[in-house]
């Protein structure tokens, strides 16, 4: 390699300073060099593969550093960088603000300024971005998704964990009971624990004691794998709870024990791990997203405006079926407004949009917001009645919808010649689904009814096995149905309307 692995190699004349090592052909290149974040530097380590070619980008990999570490942790104390250079793929590491940034916000800034400086001067393939660390650094491919999910940026497409502490506050509780033997969380957030909980639960991957007072929700989507060493705690601890956490639910999860007893960095097989992660490519796009936010912004596809009180995450739920041009939005907790783009969904404007929209809490409105129509709808319906509260912005192509309790909402175009009063009657009784979900105690299930009569809708566990079952007569149209499942454990839940034949079945999850 360029740079011999010398542990406890210290590199100087960073600031301000671009070096570069050009070698021959056969060999990588690496760099040093800074970008600036606001008033300070983020200093970071590159190196671009042997056959780099920026008409074909490849994969970024991205260490992040454990604690006491550095920007030169993957290539002076892994494989990594050489697994990297072999495959042809960018390899980047950053220093953060302190060597013990524990992943949180200004980390991350420091981390996107690297990945602009990155794209600007050695074009990657950005679906084709994995995030790995170790210890510290092990939750941060996590934790820097959970916060940058927009569907147009820079958007992880896996990550890989070593003895990752997934969970800060409950860390920091370890830490104290061992004798406060690390106090480096409580200058980075600003306090203890149960001083500052919310800046401990939004700098984790989760929040294991209530997982609604995190971001985890956002990385239903991520592909995660969490390694550690033999028989090696808390973190052996730490990465089963989380995996215990996302089975039934989150979409990929691969845990395994190391063979041999080590931590962070030492315990990480650069080969299979960097097999594991080409397998995936950025999933921009998915039909159904859950979403805890702590601030404004964009979460994939779409934008959300928080309503905010202080320390306090706003949450939301969206799905959309293409087949049915289908677009549900639950605004379940602190949110004024929810945009989206029909055409970045690829919903026919021509074609009238349906979808159930509402304000789960109590007296709250949400302003829903339709961009891309090229001509004011014609009209608009909730549950089957012409409804009044919508606006139309003509120079931007967006309709204004204001949604309390909500239901079934139907947007007819411009020049709809469809009977409403027709199409607005279900053809057929059937679950739309139930908001939230995932959730920590109770949940709305939401029906559609198709004619006046029978209604059952029954709840089974992962044995079968019925544990709650509802029955009532209901009238044509939308239904709320609550369900509080005190009574039940964590776990994945099953439910369908038994009133309609061939009803299919779908999932929830109960996490406490």
């Amino acid at each position: 390699m360029l740079f011999p692995k010398s542990h406890g190699q210290n590199m100087i004349g960073y600031l301000m300073a671009l070096l570069a090592a050009v070698v021959p052909s056969h060999a990588q290149t690496q760099i040093d060099t800074v970008v600036a974040v606001g008033d300070s530097l983020s200093r970071f380590w590159l190196q671009i593969p042997a056959r780099y070619n920026p008409a074909h980008p490849p994969a970024l990999l991205v260490w992040w550093h454990q604690l006491s570490g550095s920007e030169h942790e993957m290539r002076d104390y892994t494989d990594f960088d050489g697994e990297a250079n072999r495959r042809g793929w960018l390899a980047a590491s950053h220093f953060g603000w302190w060597d013990r940034h524990w992943n949180n916000h200004l980390a991350q800034d420091y981390a996107t300024a690297m990945l602009g400086w990155i794209r600007d001067n050695y074009p990657f393939d950005e679906d084709s971005l994995y995030l790995i660390g170790g210890s510290m650094g092990g939750a941060a491919g996590m934790v820097y998704h959970n916060n940058h999910c927009d569907s147009r940026g820079f958007f992880v497409a896996a990550t890989a964990s070593g003895s990752g502490i997934t969970d800060c506050y409950r860390r920091a509780m370890e830490y104290l009971a061992q004798g406060d033997t690390n106090q480096s969380m409580r200058t980075v957030f600003g306090g203890l624990p149960w001083e500052v909980p919310y800046e401990y639960q939004r700098n984790s991957a989760i929040y294991f004691d209530d997982t609604t007072r995190s971001m985890y929700y956002n990385s239903q989507h991520l592909p995660v794998l969490l390694t550690f060493g033999l028989n090696e705690e808390p973190w052996k601890s730490h990465a089963l709870d989380l995996d215990s956490a996302r089975q039934g639910w989150a979409d990929t999860t691969f845990t395994f024990e190391s063979s041999v007893p080590g931590h962070g960095l030492g315990i990480m097989p650069p080969t299979e791990i960097c097999s594991w992660l080409s397998g995936f490519r950025a999933n921009r796009y998915p039909d159904r997203i859950s979403i805890n936010a702590d601030e404004a912004g964009r979460y994939y596809w779409v934008r959300a405006q928080p309503t905010f009180a202080e320390s306090t995450f706003c949450r939301f739920e969206a799905r959309r079926v293409s087949d049915e041009n289908r677009l549900d939005i639950a605004a379940i907790r602190n949110i004024t407004a929810i945009e989206v783009n029909a055409e970045e969904l690829e919903l026919d404007l021509s074609r009238v949009i349906l979808g159930h929209w509402s304000n789960e809490e109590a007296g709250r409105q949400t302003e829903v917001a339709v961009t891309g129509f090229e001509g004011r709808p014609d009209s608009v319906t909730l549950d089957g009645v012409l409804f009044a509260q919508w606006d139309y912005i003509a120079d931007e192509g967006k309709l204004l919808v204001s949604v309390g309790p909500g239901g079934l909402f139907r947007v007819y175009p411009h020049g709809s010649s469809v009977d409403i009063e027709q199409h607005d009657s279900p053809a057929i009784s059937r679950i739309i689904g139930n908001y939230p979900n995932p959730f920590n105690q109770s949940t709305r299930f939401l029906i559609e009814q198709a004619k006046p009569g029978p209604a059952t809708l029954i709840v089974y566990n992962l044995l079968g096995q019925t544990v709650w079952k509802w029955s009532a007569t209901v009238s044509t149209g939308t239904h709320r149905i609550f369900f509080d499942a005190d009574f039940l454990p964590s776990g994945v839940y099953f439910y369908r309307l038994e009133s309609t034949p061939q009803s299919p079945i779908h999932r929830m999850m109960l996490a406490r």
